[in-house]
């Protein structure tokens, strides 16, 4: 292994499980950067998919791919536009986010150059409460190119990219998140939507539609029922008002009792969203 690839990846494996842990971490990052050791993986990957062209390789998108990865740590080669501070909604239009990690980048293409504009949400937002007035402020604003030393940017923060060709960056991020994510419109810096970045959630929503939509044909509805029922006190809100909405479809008098129970929720949005639908359903 090679020497500065060597420094980096044995404090990743030394057991440290966030960038805080791993003592001088940003030295050791940016002196594998500048070693330009991470070439010889791009060359192994060329070399691998050129003998055999099905080789499966571990990549993030179309535009990533993975040089290292455990249970704290991903060490990847990006390109700019297809990192994930940024999201792409079904509408089409592009939005910046908040980072849902910590972690490290350095720029990497040898022409052309990154703008980064780097904004903090104001001191005591939450990101499970979801505010459409509130607005990030702008903490630094910088142009990074391959001679820039590496970027370090934290969970929460808000990052507008800006740059004219492709741009390939190095990134070391860890690979836990925070529970939400805020999307943003880049323009207005107004927030657009919130979304869940656990896995686990997208997996427990994915069964809930799988559970209405198969009631009467796959799956017994009193399974199905009770399958929801059994998440309207789940600890995530999301999960419990998804699972109240999926009651709605399928048992409609047990979805107004789980709403008046709602109505008390530890969530703000819940006890809202609960009342809304209340009085809504009072009113028809």
């Amino acid at each position: 292994m090679l020497p500065a690839t060597e420094r980096l990846l044995g404090l990743l494996k030394s057991g440290v499980k966030s960038l805080d842990e791993c003592p001088n971490i940003e030295p050791v990052f940016q002196s594998f950067v500048l070693s330009g050791e991470y070439k010889s993986y791009m060359i192994k990957v060329l070399q691998m998919i050129d003998s055999e062209p099905s080789a499966r390789i571990d990549v993030l998108s179309s535009n990533s791919f993975i040089i290292f990865r455990n249970d704290h740590f991903l060490l990847s080669i990006q390109m700019a536009g297809a990192l994930p501070l940024n999201a792409l909604p079904t509408d089409g239009r592009r939005y910046i986010a908040t980072a849902p990690e910590n972690g490290l980048q350095a720029v990497i293409s040898p022409s052309g150059s990154l703008h980064a504009a780097r904004y903090r949400l104001p001191e005591g937002v939450d990101l499970s409460v979801f505010d459409p007035e509130v607005r990030p402020k702008l903490v630094d604003d910088q142009e990074l190119d391959e001679k820039s030393p590496c970027y370090r940017y934290n969970a929460g923060e808000v990052f507008k990219l800006d740059f004219s060709s492709p741009i390939y960056v190095l990134r070391l991020s860890e690979t836990s998140t925070l529970d939400y994510q805020w999307t943003f419109d880049p323009s207005t810096l107004a927030p657009v939507f919130p979304s869940v970045t656990l896995p686990s959630v997208g997996r427990m929503e994915t069964l809930m539609d799988v559970a209405v939509s198969l009631t009467g044909t796959v799956l017994p509805r009193e399974n199905a029922i009770g399958i929801l029922e059994s998440l309207v006190d789940h600890p995530l809100h999301f999960i419990r008002w998804k699972a109240v909405q999926g009651l709605g479809a399928l048992d409609p008098p047990l979805a107004i009792e789980s709403l008046k129970r709602l109505t008390s929720d530890s969530h703000p949005h819940i006890r809202r969203s609960a009342n809304s639908a209340l009085e809504q359903l009072s009113v028809a």
